[in-house]
């Protein structure tokens, strides 16, 4: 089961067959959904959260930092094997760049990218505060391939500041048409983060070889690096940001180095969701009276691909 709040019928049928379960967990529900947009009966959902964590065979963070949470509530670290998110290689690869796909006219423009929802919390502002006032990106476009509430706020904002001419958004596309716009991309940003996330688009950047900025906290070190395969920035520190994407926009041959860091991180680290499917089933055709544990799941991470 994918965690949820007020979803404990997976734990009882669990009990009641006497049978497994395994709870895959991407965040604090309760807390988020309290900040984004508000939540009812607060204590009641934490409660049920809490509860469905609890009552786990094996519960399932998709970052450290989130684990420590889980622990923190009540459920032994054995109990807790941390699984990142990954990228389908074969859908996300490197590609011929296709600015057509854009608009017409971009052909020596460096091309700044984001896929994502596009929600206020994603810090996009900065970006297109740099294309306003940053000389260093004259000719950068940023491209935000999908759509959100931050939106028309985000568009205001371009018009203001005598930028939107240079920044596009695509709206909602076809699952198999976001990897073809991203291509374009000389960078690829994760311009802010939630500190227990596990991005689904930076695996997606890595696959495809990109030159990627992100933020420098505790659930992006557990899979990026510093200089090696993506450039990292203190959090929320917009001259910092600011600096690390100019830097990249003047040296192609860095944005190329780090590309080909990134995809040897996924390739090297098995960051796949066929890896993925092998730890699960790893967990789940171990012998009912066998303790479930890392060492499991690790050797079912150093199985080829």
């Amino acid at each position: 089961q994918r965690a949820n709040i007020h979803m404990l019928g997976a734990a009882w049928a669990a009990r009641f067959l006497k049978t497994r379960l395994f709870v895959e967990v991407n965040a604090p529900l309760s807390r988020e959904r309290q900040k984004h947009p508000g939540l009812a009966w607060p204590n009641l959902a934490r409660w049920s959260e809490h509860f469905l964590w609890r009552q786990a065979s094996m519960i399932l963070p998709v970052t450290e930092v989130l684990a420590q949470e889980v622990i923190e509530a009540g459920v032994p670290r054995d109990r807790v094997s941390v699984v990142a998110n990954g990228v389908d290689p074969g859908r996300f690869r490197r590609q011929e760049r296709d600015l057509a796909k854009i608009a017409t006219g971009l052909q020596d423009r460096l091309i700044l990218g984001f896929v994502g929802y596009v929600r206020e919390w994603h810090g996009l502002e900065h970006v297109i505060d740099l294309l306003a006032n940053d000389a260093r990106l004259s000719k950068g476009h940023l491209v935000i391939v999908g759509d959100g509430p931050a939106r028309p706020a985000l568009t205001a904002r371009a018009h203001r500041l005598g930028v939107s001419d240079r920044v596009f958004f695509t709206g909602v596309v076809a699952r198999d048409d976001v990897a073809k716009i991203a291509a374009t991309f000389d960078i690829a940003l994760q311009p802010e983060v939630t500190p227990y996330a596990s991005p689904l688009k930076l695996f997606e950047y890595m696959a495809m070889g990109h030159a990627i900025v992100a933020p420098d906290s505790a659930n992006i070190r557990e899979v990026l690096s510093h200089g090696e395969d993506a450039l990292l920035f203190a959090p929320q520190n917009s001259w910092a940001f600011a600096e690390a994407v100019a830097r990249l926009a003047e040296d192609p041959e860095l944005r190329q180095a780090l590309g080909a860091g990134a995809m040897a991180n996924i390739e090297e680290k098995n960051r796949t969701w066929r890896a993925y499917a092998r730890r699960m089933a790893a967990l789940a055709s171990a012998p009912h009276d066998a303790p479930m544990n890392e060492a499991m799941v690790s050797a079912a991470d150093a199985r080829p691909a």
